[in-house]
């Protein structure tokens, strides 16, 4: 019956495109802030540096969000939705290149918050334009419990559940960071002139 009723709402001329497109831009929200700090503790050996510089995406995307929000809603989806997103998607990637390169920290912070300033949100997007197609219909309510549906199911990679159990994210990078560091080990184990440098195994230089 439920199924039934969200069926339905996708019976409306591009909905299936945007509801999909929203799930697939929902994916990385949870993994872009985790994702940081992992990147630059990997480089640097640093994790209050990762978690600064991941904060201060996070700050910025909060405190530029509403003020982009009123920006799509008075010009549009296509006319800035699109153009924010290719910015702060260069803006990640104009940051993960200065942590592989080692360029200035200033570039890291520089990257994040223009990265979090320009980062539209994905869930208010698509409740936008479920208004916009069943505003006054009782279906817009279904399209709404939809979302919330999708919503939660973002939400479960990030969160613990009932029983105390890790976020499905954060299991997923301590399971590889510790097959990471008993990797580390047995190569160790099997050539001791090799030394723990940054993160990374290299060999002793013995003069």
């Amino acid at each position: 019956m439920v199924a039934k009723h969200y069926a339905a709402i996708f019976t409306a001329p591009g909905s299936k495109g945007f509801s999909a497109a929203a799930f697939v831009g929902r994916l990385p929200i949870s993994m872009l802030g985790l994702g940081i700090i992992l990147m630059i503790k990997e480089s640097t050996g640093k994790y209050a540096l990762a978690g600064v510089v991941s904060g201060t995406m996070a700050l910025v995307e909060a405190f530029f969000g509403p003020f982009l929000a009123r920006l799509i809603d008075r010009r549009g989806q296509a006319e800035i939705g699109f153009p924010s997103l290719a910015v702060s998607t260069a803006a990640l990637i104009s940051l993960m290149l200065c942590v592989r390169f080692d360029e200035p920290t200033w570039t890291w912070f520089a990257s994040a918050a223009l990265a979090g300033a320009f980062l539209p949100n994905v869930g208010a997007l698509v409740r936008a334009r479920w208004t916009k197609l069943y505003t006054g219909t009782p279906a817009l309510h279904t399209a709404y419990s939809f979302e919330a549906v999708m919503d939660e199911v973002k939400r479960h990679v990030d969160r613990r559940d009932a029983h105390g159990h890790e976020p499905l994210i954060t299991d997923v990078a301590r399971r590889m960071e510790n097959q990471a560091a008993s990797g580390k080990l047995r190569v160790k184990l099997l050539d001791p002139g090799l030394e723990d440098r940054g993160g990374g195994l290299r060999r002793r230089v013995r003069w």
